[in-house]
């Protein structure tokens, strides 16, 4: 009997799984069975997947408070592809729920009218949401329309809605974005309005029912709202939706995050209300960072007087757990010290905030470029520009004002370098001047005080060294030895680090710009004359031995007649450079008045940088000081009476006539140039000579030189008539371009003209086709040795994890020639398609290892059999950079 019974609840049980297994019947047992099913080997699954993925990628990125942080965040489009495989493993299950258990089934979508699983529409969700992740927005818009749409009086509805706000931000349709959000507005007042009178009201099965809001809903549509107001610049609207936000939200980390945000914002407004929402983030909060970066910002919010929050970030200093945050603080209290005008004391928080930036470029940056704006703004500009150079060096390229950290260092990098040269050269020079036994004298005691300083500065830099040895090693022991998730806090990978650089290259400085191989070196040293301390500079010979003598000193010395005027060339340009930088670029006449008349001092009228100057003092001048602006005009009139300048100051409108006679000369040289070309080289030779003869200002002079002479060739039989024009080409422009060529025609005519060889001046012909073809091949190129076995392998895992939903067919491999080899990947869709593949395969080296710096390029079916039938893989290779 009992053996009876199990045998018919067993044979129950089938028929109850048989019936289950339908689509195509709306039952409780089916709606139950397909239901469950799609909600947990589907729904749930997928959201662990994203969940998970989403969790790594956070705790693999750090941080960046120096900026407003995202209300979410999410992967950019390069980022996103180490989440490709949990992704596409999370859109297959859904999509395979979707398929197996959608009631009725899904064969033809356009004429289903109900669904009974009330699971696959948040299937569908979780599809949108991963192609989303993975920044594919007109795949997910795809899947959250169809959710809008069928699914026209249910909670998921809502949910759609608010992703393709999503979708429409994240592809800079912000209108778009503003409208669908602005509708969901007025369902959520539409909702409110409907079930004011009963708020327990269930969500009914009639045309005419309004759904409720999914859970959760008002606080994803409230950080929704506040991220596009974010996108469109309104800084106080958003702050209005994340404090709403903040309101409806149960999430302890998420109101932090939320506060956070709001206290950033109010911070940039320079509000006291910062204050506040800085202390209601620290409350509660779990994650160590975020709290410190509250604290900072709460001190330099203010609020409680200087005195307490110096207090306060001198309390933190103390506290171990903040050893790798040092430079922050001291950043704070320098920020403090700067506000109370204490600039000494500013300094130096600032070079200590510089020294405890271990693992912090940004922290590092924002301190150098705030001792450089210091000492800009105390027109030290060579000290600001070295502080600039090194803060654009250590910046990340993410920084927002990199950009203009870097033009003001290369602004005044001509500046710096312009200074530097004048002092050096001064200096030598000086040194140069003195009698040999003097100088000898003179150098020796300079060698003496040369190897003094560097022995303290290398002990110096050792004690440095120590000191970062000393920090990088309590750093490693605050994170038990594990290396935190910072490079210097693993003693192991900085051992290696340091190898692998020295070995590159060689034993450096620690110093800043040290890649550069043009810098300036200068070293101070005193000469006491008369109770005065010049400031001297002499060069340390690079790529020699090490040690300092009076040889290596005396070989820079400018001993002889023609190494001074180089010197003093050298000299008067670097005092012009300068004294233009001032006057244009910093607006500082005063200072440029200063480099115009050192130059001026110095009485070296043969240069032409002595008239440049005497003019600009006479333009500096004229507007302020008449008597001044007259002197210069004299200089100018006496010393230099034939100039273009000296013509401008008899006559204002000189320039102007003189562009426009420019302009005639231009005319009537490519009028001659005609001629010549239409073989009218008699008249073009007498044009010639007339110019050269009667027009030495003309700035076509070295070109009618070479017309005349390649006429002169054009019409004697005895081509050494051309020299005599030709050689005077030569030495009165020495390096244009037209004196070049007058050298190969005495080339040609003194050594003979070579055989003509045959040129083939017809139009290449285009072999391959740039069309949108209906599908792509990538090709893979293999180097050296690699085998094909192998490559093929690793790209078939490749494919299999990070392209498994596309069902690419097994890689092939292809034999081009000895020496070049590839492995094909085929098929794709559409171009955009396979430049995917490339730019993902150029970003990950799971499975592919070194195959993922190997060269990678796509190409359409018909190219390719073209390439391989008539062996044209470089012209394709030139094809697909020119087109593609």
């Amino acid at each position: 009997m009992k053996k009876y019974t199990v045998y018919i609840l067993s044979l129950i049980m089938v028929v109850l799984v048989v019936v289950a297994c339908t689509t195509e019947k709306n039952t409780f047992v089916t709606r139950t069975y397909h239901g469950t099913t799609a909600r947990f080997n589907g729904y749930f699954n997928a959201t662990e997947l994203v969940r998970i993925g989403l969790e790594d990628y956070r705790k693999s990125t750090p941080e960046n408070y120096y900026e407003v942080l995202p209300i979410e965040r999410l992967p950019n489009e390069d980022e996103a592809v180490t989440l490709y495989p949990a992704l596409d493993t999370a859109i297959s299950k859904c999509s395979e729920v979707i398929g197996k258990h959608a009631m009725p089934n899904m064969n033809d979508i356009s004429r289903k009218k109900d669904e009974w699983n009330n699971w696959i529409d948040e299937n569908w969700i979780m599809i949108g949401k991963a192609e989303f992740y993975k920044t594919k927005y007109d795949n997910a818009r795809e899947a959250f329309e169809y959710v809008r749409l069928f699914y026209v009086n249910d909670p998921s509805k809502y949910t759609a809605m608010l992703w393709l706000a999503k979708c429409d931000m994240a592809q800079g349709d912000l209108t778009s974005a503003g409208l669908k959000l602005r509708r969901l507005d007025a369902l959520a007042i539409q909702i409110e309005e409907e079930h004011e009178d009963d708020p327990l009201i269930q969500f009914k099965k009639d045309e005419d029912a309004i759904a409720e809001f999914p859970k959760r809903f008002e606080v994803e549509l409230a950080k929704t709202k506040a991220e596009l107001e974010l996108k469109k610049k309104d800084e106080q609207k958003a702050i209005q939706y994340l404090i709403e936000a903040v309101g409806h939200s149960k999430d302890k980390d998420e109101r932090a995050r939320l506060n956070f945000i709001i206290a950033q914002l109010y911070a940039k407004q320079e509000s006291p209300e910062a204050r506040t929402f800085f202390t209601a983030a620290i409350k509660k909060n779990s994650d160590f960072e975020m709290i410190f970066y509250a604290k900072i910002n709460r001190a330099l919010a203010g609020g409680d007087g200087d005195e307490k929050i110096i207090k306060e970030l001198k309390k933190m200093l103390k506290d171990a757990k903040n050893l790798e945050y040092k430079d922050q603080i001291y950043y704070a209290l320098a920020d403090i010290a700067l506000d109370n005008g204490d600039e000494p004391l500013g300094m130096s928080y600032l070079t200590q905030s510089v020294f405890y930036s271990l693992n912090n470029n940004y922290q590092k940056g924002i301190s150098y470029e705030r001792m450089g704006t210091i000492s800009y703004d105390k027109k030290d500009y060579v000290r600001a520009q070295k502080y600039y150079d090194s803060s654009a060096n250590v910046l990340p390229d993410d920084y927002a004002q990199k950009e203009l950290i870097l033009n003001k260092a290369n602004k005044l990098s001509d500046l710096v370098r312009a200074i530097d040269l004048v002092n050096y050269e001064d200096s030598v020079q000086r040194i140069a001047k003195m009698d040999e036994s003097a100088r000898a004298d003179y150098l020796k005691d300079l060698v003496k005080q040369l190897e003094k300083e560097e022995k303290e500065r290398k002990e110096a830099e050792a004690r440095r060294l120590e000191e970062l040895r000393a920090l990088k090693e309590g750093l490693e022991v605050q994170n038990n030895g594990q290396g935190g998730k910072w490079y210097f806090n693993n003693s192991k990978s900085i051992a290696e680090g340091f190898n692998e650089f020295r070995r590159i290259w060689g034993q450096r400085e620690d110093e800043d710009n040290w890649r550069r191989s043009n810098k300036i070196e200068v070293l101070e040293f005193e000469m006491a004359e008369n109770d005065s301390i010049p400031q001297d500079s002499i060069p340390v010979p690079e790529k020699e031995e090490p040690g300092f003598s009076v040889d290596k000193l005396m070989a820079d010395l400018p001993l002889t007649d023609s190494l001074i005027q180089v010197s003093n060339e050298k000299i008067m340009k670097a005092l012009y450079t300068s004294g233009m930088i001032y006057k244009n670029q910093l607006l500082e006449k005063e200072l440029a008045v200063e480099q115009f008349k050192d130059a001026l001092s110095r009485d070296l009228k043969e240069d032409q940088h002595d008239l440049l100057s005497a003019f600009q003092l006479y333009e500096i001048h004229k507007s302020g000081d008449p008597g001044l602006s007259s002197h210069y005009r004299s200089y100018i009139m006496n010393n230099y009476p034939n100039s273009d300048y000296a013509n401008y100051l008899r006559d204002p409108d000189y320039f102007k006539k003189k562009k426009e006679m420019d302009k005639l000369n231009l005319e009537d040289y490519l009028r001659y140039v005609k001629r010549y070309e239409q073989g009218m080289y008699y008249p073009v030779i007498t044009k010639a000579k007339k110019v050269i003869a009667e027009e030495p200002d003309n700035e076509f002079r070295s070109k009618y030189m070479l017309l005349q002479a390649m006429a002169t060739g054009q019409v004697k039989d005895d081509k050494t008539e051309m020299l005599p024009v030709l050689q005077m080409l030569v030495e009165e422009f020495p390096g244009t371009p037209e004196a070049e060529r007058a050298r190969e025609l005495i080339g040609l005519i003194k050594n003979g003209v070579p055989a003509n060889e045959p040129v083939d001046f017809s139009m290449p012909v285009e072999i391959f086709n740039y069309d949108n073809a209906a599908e792509y091949y990538v090709m893979v190129y293999l180097v050296g040795d690699e085998s094909t076995t192998d490559a093929r392998t690793s790209i078939a895992n490749f494919n299999r994890e990070f392209f498994g939903r596309e069902r690419l067919r097994s890689p092939e491999a292809q034999i081009y020639s000895e020496d070049v080899s590839f492995v094909v990947v085929k098929k794709f869709k559409e171009k955009a398609d396979a430049e995917d593949y490339v730019r993902v395969f150029k970003r990950t080296k799971k499975h592919l290892g070194n195959l993922q710096t190997n060269k990678i390029i796509y190409i359409s079916p018909e190219n390719y059999r073209t390439l391989l039938k008539d062996k044209k893989l470089k012209e394709y290779e030139q094809f697909f950079n020119d087109n593609y």
